[in-house]
């Protein structure tokens, strides 16, 4: 009497390790590498499983930082579009924001002031101006990471130096007189140690005899500033470290 066949077990029902008759037959059937259930190829995320697989599962996505977000995908899309950040570095920035905030939809000025990115920073209130919040008594997720983008992506560095410009431009004139030249200073680079004090109005003067196009040499426009700061390191120190 012929023996029949013997039957292929399948793998069990409850996502552990597939038998190895089952492993051999995926592998004569060209399949190689078996994906495990829960983790499509393509990309699309299923019911996460048990056992073994679920294990692989975990492993893959903690690989590819498909962590949890609250965003859906066009949410995703459109702060990738208008930001040039990465998805895994909008989903840090997204948890970063729903640490810092009652509301998850905008940030208070009040939340804005108590990031510890930026609580410190001697021209906080001119960073309120940048991102909006002089107008405003809060603003959205996306207009947050506009801003935030000027200041850390780098793929706007034309935008980064009209930031700069504006932050120096203390009265809104649209130029750096000597009076924007020494209210920055003293903010920015005050010493302690009155012994060290450094003399701002000769280095005001300094700048605007060095750098101003004016014939006055009373202040600098967008173009004098932009040729100082050109070939410096401004773009590693305009970073908000969020």
């Amino acid at each position: 009497m012929s023996k029949e066949p013997e039957e292929v077990k399948a793998a069990p029902a409850d996502g552990g390790a597939p038998t190895a008759a089952h492993k051999d037959k995926d592998i004569e059937a060209g399949g190689g590498f078996v994906p495990p259930q829960g983790l499509d190829v393509g990309g699309e995320e299923k019911k996460p499983t048990t056992g073994f697989w679920g294990g692989v599962q975990l492993y893959f996505q903690i690989l590819i930082g498909t962590d949890p977000c609250d965003l859906d995908e066009e949410q995703m899309e459109e702060v990738r579009m208008e930001t040039g950040f990465e998805t895994r570095e909008i989903r840090r920035l997204r948890r970063k924001f729903l640490e810092s905030v009652d509301d998850s939809r905008v940030i208070t000025q009040q939340e804005f002031r108590r990031l510890e990115a930026v609580r410190h920073n001697p021209l906080l209130d001119r960073l309120e101006r940048e991102f909006g919040l002089h107008k405003r008594p809060a603003i959205t997720f996306l207009e947050f990471m506009r801003v935030l983008a000027v200041f850390n992506s780098s793929r706007q560095r034309e935008a980064k130096l009209h930031a700069a410009f504006n932050l120096q431009d203390f009265d809104g004139d649209g130029q750096i007189d000597k009076n924007d030249l020494l209210v920055y200073l003293e903010r920015v680079a005050s010493s302690s140690d009155s012994e060290n004090q450094l003399d701002f109005e000769t280095i005001a003067n300094g700048i605007l005899a060095e750098a101003s196009s004016h014939a006055s040499q009373q202040f600098l426009t967008y173009d004098d500033f932009q040729k100082v700061v050109v070939g410096t390191d401004f773009e590693s120190k305009m970073f908000i470290p969020f």
